[in-house]
Parts: C-alpha cells; structure tokens; sequence
C-alpha cells in the first residue's frame, strides 16, 4: 500500500520530466565574428563556432556557455592555414563556402546544412 501511494505521489512528477523536449533550437542570431578559420556566432541560447579544417571538413562546436572549450576525443587535427574558403552574409543565412562543400546557418533558428 505504501508503495502504491508513493508512486501515486510521484506520477506527476514523472510525468512532466518526461514531457521535456530532448533537445532545442538554439534561437535567433544575435552577433557573428569573423575568425581566422571560420566564425563564431551568438545567439538566444548559446554559441556556435564553424572552423574550416580543410575543404572538405568544417568543424561546428555549439555550447550553452560563453566561451568554447577546444578539447576534443574525436577531433585531433589543426585547421590548415592554406585553406580557402569564403564567408556569406546574406539577409536570413551565413554560408561559408569552400572548393569541396558549402555550409549554410540559417539567422531564425541556426540550423545547419551541408551542400556538396
């Protein structure tokens, strides 16, 4: 009987973890700033950085924090420094552009797409 009243107790509770969205949009763009290999990009709920690492590879940290923390288990190489790539600023995206791919950032959401 105990048992049964304390589940009973915390069924709402278990109920609206559960209802939480595993995940979010990181909201509006709100800054861009051009780095050396890319650029960073603030935003209603966090930050994403792009870095260009060759022509065929962009990497994308997105954090909740406001700074970055470089470490990475999977990610062992260093942005090439002879790498050519161009950065576009259009009304609703930011597109970084090499000879291999093409990543767009949409501003409403920063959602991101890879175009070969």
């Amino acid at each position: 009987m105990k048992k049964n009243f304390l589940l009973l107790l915390l069924f709402p509770f278990i109920i609206q973890l559960s209802a939480q969205p595993l995940s979010r949009s990181l909201g509006n763009l709100k800054t861009m700033k051009r780095t050396a290999h890319g650029f960073t990009i603030q935003t209603d709920f966090g930050n994403l950085k792009a870095s260009v690492y060759s022509a065929s590879i962009i990497k994308i940290d997105i954090t909740e924090n406001n700074s970055f923390n470089d470490f990475s288990y999977a990610v062992t190489a260093v942005p090439e420094a002879a790498v050519k790539f161009e950065v576009k600023d259009e009304r609703d995206k930011i597109s970084i552009v090499t000879d291999s791919i093409v990543l767009i950032i949409t501003k409403k959401t920063c959602a991101c797409f890879i175009v070969q």
